[in-house]
């Protein structure tokens, strides 16, 4: 957070817990992100005269439906809001068949694309070469992993290291909580692994290079983007779907593979197939081939990974279009 900023937990939705809030913080503005539409915050805040904003908004067909099946209580919970400011102009469609024309919305784009990385995050090429020893390297990071998908990207490269010796993988599941069990697919496939973070009671890391580093912590996972030759989102492969944030890589100008299940980031998605700036894989089975692929060919890298970086720097821009209007129903100090 920047410097005299603080930072507190928002107030349980229960009307006493929102009353005290409210009057302890007096907010001049209440800007809420994406989804988070909490009704006793919203109504006590728009009773005080306290604008209230929805920013980086987004709502998906089934939400939409959802929504105006109980048009009788959101209807009017939405219509305390003074504006929306929403990610694309089909989100802009189905918040109107909600809310009508009742409150002003606005496409401003994602602000994901305003993502920047963190000007103190940690050079991780040390720690890689503790963990592969030295020589040339060739490393995937597999990033926000879910259940299946660290049996099949272990799968590929247990069978193409004899093709690319130099290939090593960083695994980064999305929930450390699994460290066991990922350590038991790392196991069946015959990979030779240590952790990030020893474990308690598990003797010494291995003295010897390993072809997996296991991230079994949390908050590290952008700082070895930035030190991957090759990137893989998950929770798109594997019976996995919904999909992570493949901004979070492309910042770094990494060619990026994915699965085709980005439900959860649309008009990301899109924008990145637009720019043909990733490899998108629509079957489990083609998993192995892309990976192939991509270690086979340096300039295809080269060119995935400038494509990549080139749409973030094109998606900029909506914080700045969101900060207008903002500014135009409180205007800032």
């Amino acid at each position: 957070m920047p410097a005299g900023v603080p930072l507190i937990y928002c107030p349980v939705d229960l009307p006493c817990a929102v009353w005290r809030a409210l009057r302890r913080v007096r907010p001049r503005m209440l800007v809420l992100f994406e989804v988070e539409f909490w009704p006793n915050l919203i109504t006590q805040a728009s009773r005080r005269g306290v604008p209230v904003v929805l920013v980086n908004g987004r709502m998906s067909d089934r939400s939409a439906r959802g929504y105006a099946r109980h048009g009788w209580f959101f209807r009017g919970l939405f219509s305390r809001l003074r504006l929306f400011c929403v990610q694309s102009p089909d989100d802009v469609e189905r918040v109107r068949r909600v809310v009508g024309g009742a409150v002003p919305v606005f496409s401003c784009n994602t602000m994901k694309f305003d993502q920047t990385p963190d000007a103190t995050a940690r050079d991780r090429r040390p720690l890689l070469d503790e963990a592969f020893g030295p020589g040339p390297r060739l490393v995937l990071v597999a990033g926000s992993t879910h259940a299946g998908e660290e049996a099949l990207v272990a799968g590929a490269v247990k069978a193409l290291r004899a093709e690319f010796p130099p290939l090593r993988l960083v695994l980064v599941p999305r929930h450390h909580e699994r460290t066991g069990e990922v350590e038991r697919v790392l196991r069946e496939a015959g990979l030779s692994w240590r952790l990030l973070k020893p474990a308690e009671g598990g003797g010494p890391a291995p003295a010897d290079p390993v072809e997996v580093l296991l991230v079994n912590t949390t908050g590290e996972l952008m700082d070895f983007y930035a030190a991957a030759d090759i990137a893989y989102v998950g929770k798109s492969l594997a019976g996995q779907a919904g999909g992570h944030n493949i901004i979070e890589p492309a910042i770094f100008a990494k060619p990026i593979l994915h699965g085709s299940h980005l439900e959860n980031f649309r008009l990301v998605a899109d924008v990145f197939r637009a720019g043909q700036a990733t490899v998108e894989v629509g079957r489990d089975e083609d998993f192995l081939p892309a990976l192939r692929a991509l270690c086979a060919d340096p300039a295809r890298r080269a060119e995935l990974a400038r494509r990549a970086r080139a749409v973030v720097e094109a998606g900029r821009g909506a914080m700045d279009r969101t900060l207008d209007h903002l500014y135009a129903v409180v205007p800032p100090r």
